[in-house]
């Protein structure tokens, strides 16, 4: 997925700019800057493409590239005029780069993965940060499993003579292996604390039962390096080491057991593709692209958590789409899926971008999130996206459909944490969205806790 920035005085312009490289196939993360000093802090995280938009004032747009083409010479940069054309553009300095690109149509092994919108990789961004509020009681070993934390495709280097150091990295690199180089123990145990990695090498013996206390998994493979046999393999197996080589870095022996190192680390590398894949799918709800129902039972507590613990306000929205059964039973299946994308699409263009996040919670129920936002804000949020649903029909392949949705509202500040007040305002905002429903439908109407 492509990491983009946009130099532009309105947001939108970015907003649109990463929907068109989508429709051309091409999937990217937009971050947005309308200042210089926006600008050059986000050419420093390295982005791999920049795009100026023809309307910038806070510089001039060849002033801007040129910033760009000073700070990363290397990176290919775009000057926005025509958003229509933008895709086949952005391609051919992609092309020219070197950067390789496809199609979705061209993968279809990778199909799930690779039409995912920046919306999804927002949820996956939002998971993370709320991964501190997790209870105290998932934070065993086998809860670190669950939430997908795979081995790092990397061996970890930790051995203190230099010579056999510099060996050692000769050889894996040779050897085609991914490597991190530490140069103490105590950087090893704080690197193999915030990080699992596939391999650990080591020269030293009691950095290794230091390693085993860690939680499981922090090194699946320790490999112990041993020099002028100061230590026998006997003891490296019984403090801890699955494997122990000689430090000379030689002969058919030591190939070998490289040989076995570098396919625990491709193995690594294998589990974190699929494991990546198999994180988008249980977050998104593969049709609208929007938060699973399962993505919100997880989250929206600890939103609530989070809220709570910072004494910040937090806000729901329930909605419905009205007699979505009658668009099924009168044009098909089909025609209701189309109703479903581009209601979430709609959704999605009145909220506040990397903030707020939808999901769907039913078969054309969604709720929405929305984090440092009290009921007032709400209750706007809620009324500019019922029109925003209502203002046009919507196209389908049955032609033009005009249809309405219903919202519920509840929003404020949390009171303190393990309260059940998540349930509470799922609860208000339901009742809320039943209430307008009841009043006729096609109506915003707010609860209250």
């Amino acid at each position: 997925m492509l990491r983009m920035v946009m130099f532009s005085p309105n947001p939108e312009r970015g907003n649109e700019a990463a929907e068109a490289l989508r429709n051309s196939g091409l999937e990217c993360l937009c971050e947005n800057a309308a200042d210089e000093d926006a600008f050059r802090r986000a050419l420093s995280l390295s982005p791999d493409l920049v795009i100026v938009d023809n309307e910038a004032t806070a510089l001039a747009p060849d002033v801007a590239l040129d910033v760009a083409k000073t700070a990363l010479p290397d990176t290919p940069r775009v000057r926005l005029t025509n958003v229509e054309e933008l895709g086949d553009i952005v391609r051919t300095e992609l092309a020219l780069a070197g950067i390789p690109t496809r199609r979705s149509s061209d993968q279809a092994s990778d199909t799930g993965l690779h039409e995912v919108s920046a919306v999804a990789q927002q949820l996956l961004e939002r998971r993370s940060a709320l991964e501190e509020f997790v209870p105290p009681h998932e934070r065993s070993t086998l809860a670190s499993v669950l939430r997908r934390t795979p081995p790092s495709p990397a061996a970890l280097v930790c051995i203190a003579d230099l010579k056999v150091r510099t060996r050692y990295l000769k050889c894996l690199n040779t050897a085609d292996i991914a490597l991190e180089e530490v140069r103490d123990s105590a950087t090893a145990l704080a690197r193999l604390d915030s990080k699992v990695h596939a391999v650990l090498f080591t020269d030293d013996l009691a950095l290794i039962g230091r390693v085993r206390k860690l939680y499981a998994g922090s090194a699946t493979h320790i490999v112990f390096v041993a020099r002028n046999g100061d230590v026998t393999e006997k003891a490296a197996l019984d403090a801890g080491a699955n494997d122990c080589i000689d430090a000379h870095a030689e002969g058919p022996r030591f190939w070998a057991r490289l040989t076995t190192a570098h396919r625990i680390v491709s193995l690594a590398g294998s589990l974190q593709l699929a494991l990546a894949d198999n994180q988008i799918l249980s977050t998104v709800d593969e049709l609208t692209r929007t938060g699973s129902r399962r993505f919100f039972e997880r989250q929206f507590p600890r939103e609530v958590e989070r809220a709570s613990r910072r004494r910040r306000p937090l806000a729901l929205i329930m909605c419905d789409i009205d007699h979505f059964k009658m668009v099924n039973d009168t044009h098909g299946h089909h025609v209701g899926d189309e109703v479903l994308r581009e209601f979430a699409r709609r959704l999605f263009k009145g909220l506040r971008h990397r903030e707020d996040w939808v999901a769907r919670v039913g078969g054309e129920e969604f709720a929405i999130v929305l984090p440092e936002a009290g009921a007032p804000e709400a209750q706007a949020v809620a009324d500019r996206l019922h029109f925003r649903v209502c203002e046009q029909p919507m196209a389908t392949s049955r032609g033009p459909l005009q249809i309405t949705a219903s919202f519920g509202v509840c929003g404020g500040v949390p009171p303190r944490p393990g309260a059940g007040h998540g349930t509470r305002m799922q609860q208000a905002a339901d009742s809320a969205l039943y209430e307008s429903k009841r009043h006729g439908r096609n109506r915003v109407t707010a609860g209250s806790l």
